[in-house]
């Protein structure tokens, strides 16, 4: 192994103790869903509970770092990302991504090529 993959390993190592870290301050050291109670950490992640992630994790570089620098604040949960792509879709958030994944489903899409809006 050459200095560089030594040194990705050791990254990876670093943001999985760090992931580790949150996610058990977050679920009271449990590492459980808060919903559905799945306990694989490689599908648990963090959930901003008002919303805004997508912005807020723009924002900052490593949001896991950025939680324990900040002394884990509050507003956040622990989610698997099934649970995390329900309440998505539940709370209607960041409806934008989803037409700049998909046009061909957004209202001016289908309108402007006379598609009928089945949704």
């Amino acid at each position: 192994m050459n200095n560089r993959e030594v040194w990705r390993l050791k990254a990876k190592v670093r943001q999985q103790e760090l992931k580790r870290m949150v996610i058990s301050h977050y679920s009271s050291g449990k590492f459980k869903c808060r919903y559905c109670g799945f306990s694989d950490i490689r599908a648990l992640s963090i959930d901003h509970i008002k919303g805004g992630g997508n912005k807020h994790i723009r924002q900052v570089r490593n949001f896991y770092s950025w939680l324990t620098k900040n002394n884990y604040p509050d507003g956040f949960q622990v989610l698997c990302m099934n649970c995390q792509w329900i309440k998505r879709s539940q709370h209607n958030e960041n409806p934008q991504s989803r037409e700049r994944l998909h046009p061909w489903h957004s209202r001016a899409f289908l309108k402007k090529h006379n598609k009928q809006v089945a949704i």
